[in-house]
């Protein structure tokens, strides 16, 4: 099975927007990103049982909506996780 787990971008005005390690969303004026643990680590156990992953952190990777949505369509996932 070919799996998506992916951070779609948020644009605002208020900044860039994170996830802390705690879960709890905020908005940043400068862009901080802190490594996703737990999707990271399910995302690493799903390839260990055999399956297709892509991570697709957009906001980290700074994404436009337009590029976020190009590269996972060219995935062609089976199931995608957004968190």
């Amino acid at each position: 099975m070919r799996i998506a787990i992916a951070y779609p971008p948020l644009k605002s005005e208020k900044g860039v927007a994170l996830l802390t390690q705690n879960r709890q969303f905020q908005w940043f004026s400068r862009p901080t990103y802190i490594f996703p643990v737990v999707p990271a680590t399910a995302a690493t156990m799903l390839k260990k049982a055999g399956h297709e992953v892509l991570f697709l952190d957009g906001i980290a990777s700074e994404l436009s909506p337009e590029a976020f949505d190009s590269k996972l369509a060219a995935f062609k996932p089976d199931l995608v996780v957004l968190a």
